[in-house]
């Protein structure tokens, strides 16, 4: 747009709708204004009565032509959420891990006997169980509430892939790795080594979280809070991590396409460049098929010179035979000297290149 039609209407109403227009926030309305010379209202502008506030100044000019015209880029729309199978019934918790699935009860008979460290369970290595770090107060909660996730995403279609070294979810296309945490308060307490200093201290809060592709939980359904625990989200949660699937997939696809591109300019560039040095060995062969040619038309000359002269004796004579040889076996249009045709090998540009060195 226009440089004073900015200006006319940042003077008419506040910068956020006029930021609102463009897609964009007010604070890029203002740098806006501020890189193209356009002089804005106070601070607490729009909050007067109309009657106070000041009056729309006089544009000032600008020393550059290409200021007079503004642009705004605004970020590309947010895709919209991922579609996920709609839940056919309502997963409850278990009432105990007897009832829960084997890989459960199973990390639940390992953890158990597990030692702690900094307050929290350690899994032991070799040991197919659910990545789940908690505390064991919060063992058998965080079991039951997994249990119940599991089978509200198996109910959907989604499939759980459990190893030694992790946890997955396979749904809808993609797939997430999965912990379940428990996060810790910090306090300090007097060193047992110096009275004068403390040590850090780690507590169990009891608080559980899901975190899915090794980023911090961000999503309201995949963590406890004061008023909406963890225990009453179980298909808010599946859907969550059903969908943190799909936007897994659309970002394996989303690479795919941008390695495709990015090979296919890289073999573009290759086949460019390939292209510039058989062309650059072709016309060396070129060169040196001219200074060829001329040199066996030279010695021709000489042979002939040498002929038309008095006292050729045979010594001379094999000598002028041996020129005339030689002179064919330069000359490109028989087959000798330096070949001058368009095929050029790999090997053809490796030598070019070791010349170059």
């Amino acid at each position: 747009m226009s440089r004073s039609d900015l200006f006319d209407l940042v003077w008419s109403e506040a910068l956020g709708k006029v930021g609102a227009r463009f897609g964009v926030s007010d604070v890029a309305v203002a740098k806006a204004c501020k890189k193209h010379g356009i002089p804005l209202p106070k601070q607490g502008h729009w909050a007067r009565d109309p009657k106070k506030r000041d009056r729309q100044p006089k544009l000032p000019p600008v020393s550059e032509e290409r200021l007079d015209t503004v642009y705004f880029d605004p970020p590309p729309p947010r895709p919209p959420a991922p579609a996920v199978p709609e839940p056919q019934t309502s997963v409850e918790i278990a009432a105990d891990l007897s009832k829960c699935k084997p890989i459960v009860r199973t990390t639940h008979r390992v953890l158990s006997k597990a030692s702690e460290e900094k307050d929290l369970l350690i899994n032991p290595q070799n040991e197919v169980t659910l990545d789940v770090r908690v505390s064991k107060k919060s063992l058998e909660r965080a079991l039951l509430i997994f249990d119940a996730i599991i089978r509200a995403t198996e109910e959907r279609g989604g499939r759980w892939e459990v190893t030694a070294s992790k946890t997955k979810l396979h749904a809808l296309g993609g797939s997430i790795a999965i912990n379940m945490l428990e996060s810790r308060t910090q306090s300090y307490v007097p060193s047992q080594y110096s009275p004068r200093s403390k040590d850090q201290k780690l507590t169990a809060s009891g608080e559980l979280r899901i975190r899915t592709r090794g980023w911090e939980v961000r999503i309201a359904a995949l963590r406890d809070s004061p008023k909406s625990p963890l225990d009453g989200k179980i298909s808010e949660a599946a859907t969550a991590l059903l969908e943190e699937c799909v936007w897994s997939r659309r970002a394996k696809e989303e690479n795919a396409r941008r390695n495709a591109v990015y090979e296919e300019k890289r073999q573009a560039e290759q086949l460019e460049l390939r292209q510039s040095q058989e062309a650059a060995i072709r016309l060396e062969r070129l060169v040196l098929a001219a200074r060829a040619h001329e040199d066996a038309r030279l010695i021709l000359e000489l042979c002939r010179a040498t002929e038309s002269a008095d006292g050729l004796d045979e010594e001379r004579r094999q000598w002028l035979a041996w020129a005339r040889n030689e002179a064919l076996k330069l000359e490109p249009l028989n087959g000798g000297g330096t070949p001058s045709e368009l095929k050029v090998t790999e090997n053809d540009v490796w030598e070019w290149h070791r010349a170059r060195r």
